[in-house]
């Protein structure tokens, strides 16, 4: 969705921290594009003052930049924005792109 939508809906970061005796359910819910579609913002989404935030890209080589073994260094399992390490259209703005720890 964020790069739907131009970085305008975002899946924060978030954790479940579960107090008292009653049991806690969750449900995630998983979609995959078809492959060799390329993703990219809605023409709705960018403007003159919202340029696109990144490049058109086909999820399956955002899946590979995310999972494989080989990408999995300890500095890109740091990162918190993966999209943005992997996708970001680059300006002269120095995007800030916090760390976890």
């Amino acid at each position: 969705m964020q790069a739907l939508t131009n970085g305008q809906v975002y899946n924060p970061l978030h954790r479940v921290v579960v107090s008292g005796d009653e049991a806690r359910y969750s449900a995630i819910l998983f979609s995959h594009p078809v492959d060799g579609v390329a993703i990219r913002a809605l023409d709705e989404a960018v403007d003159g003052d919202h340029p696109a935030m990144y490049r058109p890209f086909e999820y399956g080589e955002y899946a590979m930049f995310c999972y494989l073994p080989e990408n999995m260094t300890p500095e890109s399992m740091k990162h918190a924005h993966k999209l943005e390490a992997f996708a970001a259209v680059r300006t002269t703005t120095v995007l800030h792109m916090p760390l976890l720890r």
